[in-house]
């Protein structure tokens, strides 16, 4: 949904407003889902503020989802219970993306936590040139299994002279112009991005701007 383009939620959302977002039975029945995983990005914001994401049926959490400061464009990965609605929250005016990364069903993959390392840094190598796609190996790299289906990562943009998002996604399914993370110009910005790995074991990623990325492993499934 981008309430930029009146898809889904249809304005701005404002202060002390609740917008629900329906999602119905999306990718698995609700009753076969567990939860789902989403990409949240604000953009256009009207002030320093916050925005808190949850499934409607479950109640408004104590706890926020994302922080954002003025003027800026924002996102990171939210995970949501399962209900046929997610529920929206913000203290300041703001536009709002929402990109559907997973489903988490019940009986999937186990997940495989380990000690975070350093899985790629462009910085040693060559910065990401806009609407380049560029490849990672992550299978059997380090504590990653080699028969991994997915994995976590902290994602990190740096030295972009531009604002732009950056999508990770598994090699061979294209890119749909989704963002895995927004950034703003000049800015350092990291967020969590969940994806999956295309048979060869690898991940592929695009930016739409010029920007240097280093990406963190966190967990395998």
């Amino acid at each position: 949904a981008d309430s930029r383009m009146a898809f889904g939620i249809d304005a701005k959302i404002v202060p002390g407003q609740i917008k629900r977002l329906s999602v119905g039975d999306l990718v698995l029945p609700v009753a076969e889902r567990e939860g789902l995983m989403l990409e949240v990005t604000v953009a256009e914001t009207e002030g320093v503020g916050s925005i808190a994401v949850y499934a409607c049926d479950d109640g408004r959490p104590d706890t926020v989802s994302l922080n954002y400061g003025a003027s800026a464009t924002v996102s990171n990965a939210v995970l949501v219970g399962k209900g046929k609605e997610i529920c929206f929250e913000s203290n300041q005016g703001a536009h709002l993306i929402v990109d559907t990364v997973g489903v988490l069903g019940k009986g999937g993959d186990s997940l495989l936590t380990f000690n975070p390392f350093r899985l790629f840094d462009s910085r040693g190598t060559a910065r990401l040139l806009a609407n380049v796609e560029s490849e990672v190996n992550v299978a059997g790299i380090e504590s990653i299994p080699t028969n991994t289906t997915g994995v976590v990562l902290n994602v990190t943009s740096t030295g972009s002279e531009e604002t732009g998002f950056l999508s990770v996604y598994a090699c061979g399914q294209g890119n749909n112009g989704t963002s895995s993370l927004s950034f703003n110009a000049t800015s350092e910005t990291s967020g969590m991005v969940v994806s999956r790995v295309d048979p060869r074991g690898k991940i592929c990623m695009m930016s739409s701007v010029d920007t240097d990325v280093l990406i963190d492993a966190t967990a395998g499934f």
